[in-house]
């Protein structure tokens, strides 16, 4: 079917490059004229053709694509049999940290990944090997990690492993397009139980802004029929726990809750709370200079990130006229076209660019940790999230936040600091509230500190470790 859909794009195109090129408004060409509309009419007809050829190669594709993933899980079932670890067996967990070599080292998912291999290595030394690709740069704390446990170069290396009790996926939407590739099939004979650490199901939850390339489409629902195979899920907040539930129909006995914390090695420096104003440079050599009081958003540029209802709430914030005049600055790196276009939405609030909005785009870690420490408060008007790692981080520097009432936020947010991120009208007045009431910082922090005893990467380690071991078969 490929061929033939290339083949007819082939002659179509050709056939468009030989339209006359003619003049229609004028009747002397007439005759020429009715023989080019009906050459396009047989154009229009065959590109309607080849789209609904493409539509019938993407369900085809899409069938495969799932036939492909459950057979090799079958495969590995059939190599394996069903998970015979003998009663007594020691603990032995290859974590597939694949992710933190291919993903940038700021993005949420690598930065959890490696935070909690390295936890996880410390609370279980030797007891845990680190699956890694030959052919890309090395993780972060390397020497961390190969100093807790064994280096395992490259899914060719796995069977010199002694035992794998249990084989942990660090990621399984973003590293890969199969079962095959997340999950090899040379740790079949090794019987583990499969587990993986789940983020988030947003493309799911938002087909219609994550799911519109048909290729992407397929890999992802192809991947999503996988999920009932594996044995157990990590799920890193309670909103991501009863997605799988709720979306996928996995048990609840088979997702455990383990939340998430702090990357300290990414602020090793001073976390106290310093006064504006401050200057910082971001990669460009662009200076900014930010006073105070001052909101700071850090996070994507993605839709349900939500920062154009973000600027809206502020306008109304500064037309309801707080003194001082507070200042938005948004730290993170986005496209030009959408950094244009939210300066553009500004101006139709009189927020002046530079001055009272300003767009960070990348800076590095040292300068985003003085933004921290030195904002007023931090908000995040997310539609939805998998956790919410910069309201940690906000609580990590002291720094009070406000956030949306939905997903994850609600669980790492007091209630008094919550808004409804789809009314500007409801996120301006929860900043507004934060700026005439200084109880309310105030309890933001105390809940801030609370879930930063509950999210930090040595208990989360002690948690998955209880887990692992009691997932181990018990002599009688």
């Amino acid at each position: 079917m490929k061929q033939r859909m290339a083949e007819t794009e082939q002659r179509v195109t050709q056939a468009e490059h030989k339209l006359p090129l003619v003049d229609v408004h004028h009747e002397w060409f007439g005759g020429i004229d009715s023989r080019a509309n009906a050459h396009q009419q047989w154009i229009i007809g065959q590109r309607k053709l080849i789209d609904e050829q493409a539509a019938r190669m993407s369900t085809l594709e899409r069938l495969v694509d799932t036939q492909q993933n459950l057979l090799h899980f079958q495969s590995m079932q059939q190599i394996a049999g069903i998970h015979a670890t003998a009663a007594g067996a020691e603990l032995s967990v290859l974590f597939d940290i694949r992710i933190t070599q291919i993903e940038r080292r700021e993005r949420g998912i690598s930065r959890y990944v490696a935070s909690l291999a390295l936890a996880l290595g410390a609370r279980l030394p030797h007891q845990v090997a680190f699956l890694i690709d030959p052919d890309q740069p090395l993780p972060d704390q390397f020497d961390e990690l190969r100093a807790c446990g064994r280096i395992v170069n490259g899914i060719g290396e796995i069977s010199k492993i002694q035992t794998i009790s249990h084989f942990l996926q660090g990621c399984i939407f973003h590293l890969s397009e199969t079962a095959e590739d997340l999950f090899p099939i040379q740790i079949a004979p090794f019987q583990p139980k499969i587990w993986a650490i789940f983020y988030d199901l947003v493309p799911t939850i938002f087909p219609e802004y994550y799911l519109t390339d048909s290729f992407a489409s397929n890999r992802y629902n192809s991947l999503v029929k996988i999920l009932p195979f594996l044995d157990k899920y990590l799920a890193i907040s309670e909103t991501t726990g009863s997605d799988l539930t709720r979306l996928v129909g996995i048990p609840p006995s088979r997702v455990d809750v383990i939340m998430g914390g702090i990357d300290t090695h990414r602020w090793p420096g001073d976390v106290t709370h310093i006064a504006a104003p401050l200057s910082i440079t971001n990669n460009a050599g662009e200076i900014f200079h930010l006073s105070a009081p001052f909101w700071l958003y850090v996070g994507g540029g993605d839709f349900r990130k939500n920062i154009k209802g973000l600027i809206e709430a502020f306008g109304l914030l500064r037309k309801a006229g707080v003194s001082p005049a507070p200042q938005l600055v948004i730290a993170c790196h986005l496209p030009t076209e959408l950094r244009d276009a939210l300066y553009a939405q500004a101006k139709e609030f009189a927020l002046e660019e530079g001055r009272d909005l300003i767009i960070t785009g990348w800076i590095d870690d040292q300068s985003l940790s003085l933004c921290y420490r030195a904002a007023f408060a931090t908000i995040f008007p997310s539609l939805y999230e998998g956790l919410g790692l910069p309201v940690l981080e906000s609580y990590f520097f002291g720094t009070p936040a406000l956030a949306s009432e939905t997903s994850s936020l609600r669980e790492i947010t007091a209630p008094e600091c919550q808004f409804d991120p789809t009314n500007a009208q409801s996120i301006a007045g929860a900043m507004l509230r934060m700026h005439q009431d200084p109880a309310l910082s105030a309890v933001s922090l105390a809940y801030g500190q609370e879930m930063l005893k509950r999210c930090n990467w040595p208990a989360i380690a002690d948690h998955v470790a209880t887990l692992l071991d009691n997932d181990l078969p018990k002599q009688s």
